[in-house]
């Protein structure tokens, strides 16, 4: 033990050598007097050898330890510090203690000026301090010679100190431990160390798949995540479904084509109930259709959906109702009709004609006899024959003109064979036969009345008057006939028609119209057939003079008319008469009701209100039709010129029908004065006109109007 004070700059050496052995040096630097509180300058220490022992180099007060090649080390130390030590390695040596101020050279100490006294340093040299045997200069040196349990024969234990004093800090006696990162006991095996102790963050495992994520380890439940949660090496294993193809996007699958996943992929659903993933309607529960498929998916094919067909044979279109076939379509030789009461013979049918051949071809049960007028027999008259053959009897009449009136209360059919002509020129009432004259339907040239409830009449002309009136419950055909030259006619109402139904009530008649010429009449309403379905077929209304050519209150019935010419017609009004009638057509139904136009022209016809049809309710369809050069003339009126047009659209005051629209298909209009399309409404005892549209359009258009929204919308 030494002890120097230290009153100057001052270097002391404290010389260790085998004479004199040390192995460390324990240096205590304290304050003599207390009272100095501003004394500040760093004591220096370092070791050197014998060899240039003299040598000072410049250092940096206040560092902690400075490496010169002649030395084996240095530590500098400030005031107040209670104690430090340095281990010495090899002798001989000198321990150098010296005391500059800041920021002066070591070598410049020795001539520098007063450090200030009350500095003391004190030097301790010990040689087996532990009496473990082991000198700390011995030829096994201890390496500490304040624990006997350290020494070069001790043993090596984890404790964080080299015990046995080879260097080295528990060699071969650590553990190794891995990192714990998410904190569920298992280690990650990529990142370990070594220790005594498990350190704070690891573990003795190394098991964990995923250190990241605490939910990831092997005594976890697998859950179907795409991840390996038990670490057994397998994704999602036990747990996935099972979901199939939907290609369709029907969401039902495909039972062929199948994967297992956690939720549904793109594409997939989890049924397996398509039996037919390339299409989109076909599915369970979809609906049944008959098109030779299993829409539903329930093994069965258009199962109670296919219709009954009946075989055709004579290829008439009705079918013979004893062979029947069920199908989607109908099978070649294979028609929806079971009418036919001979199915070998293509001229009887349920539609076909009878002839005075005692044949029934209309398989209604009955057959025609045939009788003729002026052909050489007996019968002059033809109301003589109809007076005395049975019901649906064909009369034919031979060559020339018949002035006779005809009261018909049967089933009779007219076919004129050459030149027939009915002229009603001559006719005068016979009281003794129509009894009341005054009765306006008597004016008529044939009047039909009771059980008359089919009538045709076929090739014949009806001229100067030559008219029909009939009931109501009848079938009427007219075909290769012809009206000209009928004047206007006076009765009791003041009214005339060509053919006229009296009868108001509601009828289930039809009316068939083809292959006739209508030309240069003049009538009030030529055609006054109200309340019948009708089919008009290839008929020309040519130069004449009327209100309206067909009027019908087609309510809850059809009307189609096909290939027909309706063409320089003028309709005026030459008696006091409902000012709202007016138009090649009048047409008046309720919302259900259908009109069918197709393939027919209207052209050059002149009138007041309406110059090609007026509609007063009901569904009119115009389809590839022509409106050419039609025109409405309002002067001289109180016509509004505003809705004035080719077709009239008019809106009826309640109760009467009062939905209607037009529609146009392909049709061309082109010319029409003033519009082509006009809508208004129609108050019988109000001002007219007080709500009114209209609507052009110039060559090719669709369109659709409403008399309800009042406009027409362009298709």
């Amino acid at each position: 033990m030494g002890e120097v004070n230290i009153c100057s700059p001052v270097v002391n050496q404290y010389f260790v050598s085998e004479e004199n052995p040390a192995t460390s040096l324990w240096f205590s630097v304290g304050q003599a007097f207390s009272s100095i509180s501003n004394f500040f300058a760093p004591l220096n220490i370092y070791a050197s050898r014998y060899v240039n022992t003299k040598e000072m180099p410049r250092m940096v007060p206040g560092e902690n330890f400075f490496s010169h090649p002649t030395r084996m080390g240095f530590r500098s130390i400030t005031l107040g510090a209670e104690a430090f030590k340095i281990s010495l390695s090899a002798t001989p040596l000198i321990v150098t203690v010296a005391v500059a101020p800041e920021s002066v050279p070591l070598f410049a100490v020795a001539s520098g000026g007063p450090l200030g006294c009350g500095l003391r340093v004190s030097v301790e040299i010990d040689h087996d301090e532990d009496n473990d045997g082991f000198p700390s200069n011995g030829k096994l040196p201890d390496c500490n010679d304040y624990n006997s349990a350290i020494h070069p024969e001790a043993k090596e234990i984890c404790n964080g100190v080299d015990d046995n004093c080879d260097g080295s800090i528990d060699e071969d006696v650590q553990k190794t431990y891995y990192q714990d990162a998410d904190g569920d006991q298992y280690g990650n095996p990529a990142v370990s160390l070594k220790a005594c102790e498990a350190p704070k963050g690891y573990a003795e495992n190394h098991d964990d798949c995923d250190d990241a994520n605490p939910a990831v380890h092997p005594r976890a439940e697998e859950v179907c995540n795409y991840k390996d949660d038990n670490c057994e090496g397998s994704v999602d294993e036990g747990v996935q479904s099972i979901f199939y193809q939907d290609m369709d996007e029907d969401h039902y699958g495909n039972p062929e084509l199948r994967l297992q996943a956690c939720e549904v992929p793109q594409g997939y659903v989890a049924n397996s109930q398509d039996c037919d993933d390339l299409n989109s309607n076909t599915y369970p529960g979809a609906l049944e259709i008959c098109n030779r498929v299993d829409d539903n998916c329930d093994g069965n094919i258009d199962e109670e959906v296919q219709s009954t067909f009946y075989q055709d044979t004579d290829a008439d279109q009705y079918g013979n109702p004893s062979i029947i076939l069920k199908a989607c379509e109908a099978p070649r030789g294979y028609v929806p009709d079971n009418t036919d009461c001979n199915d070998t013979n293509p001229t009887i049918h349920p539609h076909a004609v009878d002839q005075p051949d005692g044949i029934d071809r209309n398989c209604d049960g009955q057959f025609i006899r045939s009788y003729s007028v002026q052909c050489g027999n007996d019968y002059q008259s033809i109301q003589e024959l109809i007076d005395i053959v049975p019901p649906e009897t064909e009369i034919e009449i031979c060559e020339g003109t018949y002035t006779e009136h005809l009261h018909i209360g049967k089933s009779v059919h007219f076919r004129g064979r050459g030149n027939v002509i009915f002229d009603g020129s001559n006719f005068n009432c016979n009281p003794s036969i129509l009894g009341d004259c005054d009765n306006f339907v008597f004016s008529y040239f044939i009047y039909a009345y009771g059980n008359a409830a089919n009538l045709s009449f076929n090739n014949i002309q009806f001229r100067n008057g030559g008219s029909i009136a009939i009931p109501n419950d009848i079938h009427l055909s007219i075909s290769d006939c012809s009206f000209r030259n009928n004047p206007w006619g006076e009765s009791i109402s003041g009214t005339q028609s060509l053919i006229f139904n009296f009868n108001s009530d509601p009828m289930i008649g039809f009316f068939s119209l083809s292959n006739t010429e209508f030309s240069d009449n003049q009538c009030y309403i030529c055609l006054s057939l109200p309340k019948m379905s009708m089919n008009i077929d290839n008929v020309t209304v040519r130069n004449n003079t009327f209100v309206e050519m067909l009027s019908t209150d087609y309510s809850d019935h059809s009307v189609t008319i096909n290939h027909s010419r309706f063409e320089n017609n003028i309709l005026t009004l030459p008696i006091t008469a409902n000012p709202y009638l007016s138009g090649v057509l009048g047409l008046a139904g309720t919302p259900s009701s259908t009109a069918l136009i197709q393939n027919s022209v209207f052209s050059g016809n002149h009138s007041l209100l309406a110059s090609a049809i007026n509609v007063f309710g009901g569904q009119v369809t115009a389809m590839d039709c022509t409106f050419d050069g039609n025109v409405v003339d309002t002067s001289g009126t109180d016509y509004d010129s505003n809705y004035a047009a080719a077709v009239l659209m008019q809106f009826i005051a309640p109760p009467a029908p009062n939905e209607g629209s037009f529609t146009s298909i392909r049709s061309q209009w082109n010319n029409n004065s003033p519009h082509d399309v006009g809508i208004t409404n129609q108050v019988f005892d109000g001002p007219r006109g007080s709500t009114s549209y209209h609507f052009d359009t110039n060559g090719s258009a669709d369109f659709t109007c409403s008399t309800n929204a009042r406009q027409c919308i362009p298709q």
